[in-house]
């Protein structure tokens, strides 16, 4: 039987599992999820939600003292979003590692979303999967008459958040948040896009 994931604070709850996946608040949490279940690993993989990139490091600083976590997990994933600069997420997330009082030989991978090099987020990514669908044009199209009426999309990384709720609310059963699309089956994730974060998940 399965043990689910639970997204709770973790300072009152056990970990139960092996490998544990900490990502970046709840739409992540449902994302992956999804994505875990996807490749059949729920049963190795416990996702946790240390909520926002400002919260990391004291979330680890609680989470390495859990007897729970030194006595169970054999393994971490950390997951984030580039925001502006994918290097700097990367460096970011390694120093709230460094200063969280882990072993440092204990097993520990990064995951900066959409791909470890570019700026964006899990929006970005999930976005990628969905290209050249007719309903992508048609979304284009609404951005292009936005904009002319002066009233655009904004610019930047930000659009992306945009963009994939307009593409969730062409459903039937509206999701204003990726992470509920991806349960609701919204995002192809046997897309090719999906592979390096399949990598990533396979290997923790």
């Amino acid at each position: 039987m399965r043990v689910p994931s639970e997204r709770v604070e973790v300072r009152f709850t056990p970990v139960r599992l092996p490998k544990v996946l900490l990502v970046e608040g709840a739409t992540p949490w449902h994302f992956f999820d999804r994505l875990v279940n996807t490749l059949e690993m729920g049963e190795s993989i416990e996702i946790r939600d240390y909520r926002g990139i400002n919260d990391l490091k004291g979330f680890l600083e609680t989470f390495v003292t859990i007897e729970s976590f030194k006595n169970n997990a054999k393994s971490l994933g950390i997951v984030r979003d580039a925001e502006g600069n994918a290097a700097r997420a990367l460096e970011a997330a390694r120093t709230a590692v460094r200063t969280s009082g882990l072993p440092a030989d204990f097993p520990v991978s990064f995951a900066i979303l959409p791909d470890d090099e570019s700026p964006g987020m899990i929006e970005t990514l999930c976005l990628r999967s969905v290209q050249g669908l007719p309903v992508i044009g048609c979304i284009d199209r609404f951005g292009d008459c936005l904009a002319a009426t002066g009233s655009p999309l904004p610019d930047g990384i930000s659009r992306s958040k945009n963009i994939a709720q307009i593409y969730l609310a062409t459903f039937a059963e509206v999701q204003p948040f990726v992470g509920l699309g991806a349960q609701r089956g919204a995002w192809p994730l046997e897309s090719p896009v999906f592979d390096r974060l399949k990598d990533f998940i396979r290997a923790l």
